[in-house]
């Protein structure tokens, strides 16, 4: 459900004292560590680090359009773009960046969107297309409202889906928020689990760690399936292996290990950002895959966010079966498309 949007006034135009700057990603990342801002830096898919390691890696054939605008020396919002020919997109790909949006601060969306669009029509862009967009994000709440005040025509287009859960604080609470059926069929996996190894979870949170664990995932990985082994090509694997490091830096990371007799069994990577757990990507071993060590790897995952006092669980996009079995609600994904001209 599209949640409901705020109220919000057109500026009748732009105060002299709002300025729209160009950023680089390394601009882009001080913004984001300077505590002075207000930014609400909402979408863990467009922080600084996620972009750099995302432009270093697959950003060839585009050009970088990072806007702010500006309010005297506050920066009130952040437009995270690349261009190619007369269209713009969100930095990323909706194939590896589940969601994307713009970094506004609350209640500066109105002027936010007319300087960029103002900005935007000034360097000849007439086509804005904006994948993987929440319905609960900026481009929904605000800017579908506004388009038309701004002689824009807007577009959304069902996309997909995320799944998300609203954890409980203890874990026999969220077992009883399942259904009878998965409540006992997880009690039944562990304990098969447990009678036929001594299963270990290894937690890889620091560079050293980190860096082991990923050769393992990647591996596992390759080998699940003919699909997964093509989309883990030289390029992707270096930028799972650039955007860990990047992430590990600012604590959002986290790699999880089953080890069944010391032998990996599945692996699952998640990012911990403003009290939520994300799964990513999960990798696991086929000669293991008799005791349900893929589905039980983001079990334990789930088991570990709650008892870090994590609020939310976040399968991110796909409408698996197993994400809805595990508690997950759907949360509506859009294609945007924007008419400038």
């Amino acid at each position: 459900m599209t949640p409901k949007r705020p109220d919000f006034k057109m500026p009748s135009s732009l105060h002299p004292t709002y300025t729209v700057t160009e950023e680089s990603l390394t601009s882009l990342a001080d913004l984001w560590s300077d505590p002075s801002q207000r930014l609400d830096w909402d979408c863990l898919f467009v922080l600084p680090a996620w972009l750099n390691a995302w432009w270093r890696c697959f950003g060839k054939e585009m050009t970088p359009f990072l806007r702010s605008v500006r309010k005297r020396n506050a920066v009130i919002g952040i437009a995270p773009l690349m261009i190619r020919g007369q269209t713009a997109f969100f930095m990323g790909d909706a194939a590896i960046c589940d969601y994307l949006d713009f970094v506004v601060t609350p209640g500066q969306e109105a002027t936010f969107f007319t300087a960029l669009v103002r900005d935007l029509r000034g360097q000849g862009i007439v086509h804005l297309v904006l994948d993987a967009v929440r319905a609960d994000s900026a481009v929904i709440r605000v800017l579908a409202d506004m388009a038309a005040q701004l002689g824009c025509r807007f577009f959304a287009d069902p996309q997909d889906v995320a799944m998300v859960v609203d954890l409980p604080k203890t874990w026999d609470a969220y077992l009883q928020h399942l259904s009878g059926k998965e409540r006992h069929e997880i009690r039944r996996k562990f304990r098969r689990l447990r009678e036929a190894a001594a299963p270990e979870l290894r937690i890889a949170e620091k560079p050293v760690e980190v860096a082991k664990a990923m050769d393992t995932f990647v591996r596992l990985f390759k080998k699940n399936r003919p699909d997964k082994a093509a989309f883990m090509t030289a390029d992707m694997s270096t930028f799972f292996q650039m955007m860990a490091e990047a992430l590990i830096e600012i604590d959002i990371f986290k790699l999880f290990t089953v080890d069944i007799e010391s032998e990996p069994a599945a692996a699952v990577i998640c990012f911990d950002y403003r009290s939520c757990r994300y799964l990513y990507n999960n990798a696991y071993n086929e000669l293991f895959a008799a005791l349900s060590v893929g589905l039980l790897s983001k079990v334990f995952s789930i088991r570990d966010a709650i008892e870090s006092g994590l609020r939310t669980y976040d399968f991110l996009k796909g409408d698996e079966a197993y994400k809805q079995r595990l508690g997950g609600r759907p949360l509506p994904l859009y294609r945007c498309r924007v008419e400038l001209n």
